[in-house]
């Protein structure tokens, strides 16, 4: 993103309105205050409430309904699963691997084709959403936020010429991504803003008496989250936060790593045993929660030494723990060590 559309776009931010231009009328919709919130949150409601009371389904009920109709079958959700681990993965992949250009930009595009494929079965799980009393219930909630925040002159428009379906359409467009927030976030001029903003008492937004628009609160939550990446105990080098697919994989390794060091304290607190100096521990899982939390706990060479061991042992059926490829090089090495120590003394 360039320096003249970030102005843009944290001045956009800032004033809390969104600019639209429908065939020619210039429109501005405000953020509601806190009893127009209110009744818009009430229209839902009301409207949640009539859909169902009319027999159409909910968001639970849609998706058994999904399921019994072979719309959407485990398959289909597993297929889903896995790409959300795949996704997750490939970004702990570039992270690692944050200096090896060839292997992280590989990784990338690995990671650009997994997530459109997410974002396709995502799109075919949520295709009957809109028909839900949820989905219904959130366009009448939309139309009616455009319906009494939006403006002509200063004035609350009459919708005689455009239609409210019309605004509606047009506001979803001006929305940002995530990724375009991230970039906001971390660059000026919102950078600069941000850290000064109570050592000068400067107004970030100039809606204080309004309810706060989306992009607003996402641009205090990244700026909040880039802050405390850079006040961790191990900030990563700018580089990596300037990358945000390297950056989500920094947040994984960490997130697995507490959450390594958390299993491994309370297995020791279970079973009083000491696993740290311990190459091997073989330990009884009761369900496949438990099997995932077992793997986690192992490093990523444990993990690489189960998948070789496996192979082998689908290739030769049988093993004894001496006659696998691991166990055997480090037999060799301390074979060869003890024949250095034998000469040396």
């Amino acid at each position: 993103m360039k320096q003249h559309e970030r102005e843009y776009l944290i001045s956009r931010i800032r004033a809390g309105v969104c600019l639209v231009n429908i065939r020619g009328i210039d429109l501005v919709i405000k953020p509601p205050d806190a009893l127009k919130k209110l009744q818009i949150d009430k229209v839902f409601k009301e409207s949640y409430n009539r859909s169902y009371e009319d027999g159409i389904m909910d968001h639970d009920e849609m998706e058994e309904w999904m399921f019994d109709q072979g719309l959407w079958v485990y398959e289909d959700q597993k297929a889903l699963d896995d790409l959300a681990k795949d996704i997750e993965t490939l970004k702990l992949e570039m992270y690692n691997n944050r200096s090896k250009v060839s292997i992280r930009e590989s990784a990338r595009q690995y990671l650009r084709t997994a997530e459109r494929a997410q974002d396709e079965a995502v799109n075919r799980k949520t295709f009957h959403i809109p028909h839900t009393c949820e989905g219904i219930a959130r366009t009448d909630q939309f139309r009616e936020l455009c319906r009494i925040c939006t403006y002509k002159d200063d004035k609350l428009y009459d919708f005689s010429e455009i239609s409210v379906d019309e605004v509606v359409a047009e506001y979803h467009t001006h929305t940002l991504t995530e990724k375009q927030i991230r970039n906001l976030a971390r660059e000026e001029p919102w950078r600069s803003l941000w850290a000064i903003r109570e050592a000068a008492s400067i107004q970030l937004f100039y809606n204080h008496d309004k309810e706060l628009t989306s992009d607003q609160k996402n641009l205090c939550i990244w700026s909040i989250m880039y802050d405390n990446i850079q006040e961790s105990a191990e900030p990563p080098p700018e580089e990596v936060i300037e990358d945000d697919d390297v950056l989500d994989g920094w947040f994984i390794f960490h997130r697995k790593k507490r959450e390594r060091e958390k299993l491994e304290n309370e297995f020791e607190n279970k079973t009083s045993a000491n696993i740290s100096n311990k190459n091997e521990v073989f330990v009884m899982a009761q369900s496949d929660k438990e099997i995932e939390q077992v793997n986690s706990m192992n490093p990523l060479y444990a993990q690489q030494t189960k998948k070789r061991r496996y192979k082998e042992l689908q290739q030769k059926g049988k093993l004894e723990q001496h006659q696998f490829r691991d166990q055997q090089l480090i037999l060799q090495q301390m074979s060869n060590q003890q024949y250095k120590d034998k000469f040396r003394s």
